[in-house]
């Protein structure tokens, strides 16, 4: 009798270590070890009793039916477990580069080799864990990851994901020519930190391909502007290919309006905002030809076309 409970100890405690060895998350897999674990669980009592000369008839049911708790334990507990400290370090890590934007801007410029212009820093912690693999006694530990996703300002439309590898922030080669290779985004702080004025029309909706040309109104008032033609992209962020003074536009189009038979006095902004930015899709500047009276006053237009910048007069109600 010693014996057979020698043996049926031998068998439970080899059936708990089969169990722990083939933990860990199978979801619908689970369904394929109800079906081996039993016999398996036999096998073991079997071969217990047979090596310690137990009964085998109780030594083999008792390793069936703790192979069928075992395994009920095994599917039934969890497979992985937070590292809260770990997570708690990341995650304080996470927050001060979060804060640290130039940091972030100048790492990002340096990855892209422009001029880009960081608007929103989004950090994440992922990893943290502690999991139980299959067939392997012992638990692996995750360490936890800090991630950041950088929104542009002026840079590529979709968000580049950088990460932190001892104290230096990087990113995947795939992820950074991705980013090289995608249309950019020129939002109102990247102007506004370039131009400064209290508004601005740009002429396009975007995003833009690096290298196309995009013109820019830099608004101080209603009389008072210039016209910019820039280059997206590039090693500047934003290339200043040409810029054309209020005076100089003003002149334009009041020769354009005399070209068409309507001569003006003096030019102002159609429409007049006191802030803020503008996308106009068309690439049209438009403006107000100033007669004297406001039933001649005449639709004026600067066109971006390329690199050039043409002047025309406009049907009132023409497309704007």
């Amino acid at each position: 009798m010693t014996r057979t409970i020698v043996a049926i100890i031998v068998t439970v405690a080899a059936t708990g270590a089969l169990a722990w060895w083939i933990k860990a998350d199978w979801e619908m897999a689970w369904l394929l070890w109800m079906i081996i674990m039993p016999p398996a669980g036999g096998a073991l009592g079997l071969l217990a009793a047979a090596l310690l000369r137990g009964q085998i008839e109780i030594v083999t049911g008792v390793g069936m039916a703790a192979a069928i708790v075992g395994l009920w334990a095994a599917s039934s507990t969890r497979h992985v477990w937070d590292d809260d400290a770990d997570r708690a370090r990341a995650g304080q890590r996470a927050a001060a580069l979060a804060a640290s934007t130039d940091l972030i801007e100048a790492r990002v410029r340096e990855l892209l080799g422009s001029e880009v212009d960081v608007l929103e820093v989004q950090p994440a912690v992922v990893g943290g864990n502690i999991r139980k693999k299959p067939f392997r006694f012992l638990l692996e530990r995750e360490p936890a990851v800090v991630r950041l996703r950088v929104t542009f300002a002026l840079g590529p439309a979709r968000p580049l994901m950088l990460r932190l590898e001892g104290d230096s922030l990087t990113a995947s080669q795939t992820a950074v020519d991705s980013a090289q290779l995608r249309p950019w985004v020129i939002r109102e702080p990247a102007l506004a930190r370039r131009f400064p004025a209290p508004a601005f029309t740009v002429a396009g909706a975007g995003p833009w391909m690096p290298g196309n040309i995009v013109g820019v109104r830099v608004e101080h008032s209603d009389s008072d502007w210039s016209l910019l033609l820039l280059r997206v992209g590039g090693t500047a962020g934003l290339e200043k290919v040409r810029e054309v003074s209020s005076a100089e536009s003003r002149a334009e189009l009041a020769r354009a309006a005399a070209l068409a038979g309507r001569p003006v006095r003096d030019v102002r902004i159609d429409p007049w905002q006191a802030s803020g930015v503008s996308y106009i899709p068309s690439k049209r500047f438009h403006f107000i030809g100033l007669t004297g009276n406001r039933r001649t006053d005449l639709r004026l237009v600067a066109r971006v076309e390329g690199d050039e910048i043409l002047y025309e007069t406009a049907d009132w109600f023409g497309p704007f």
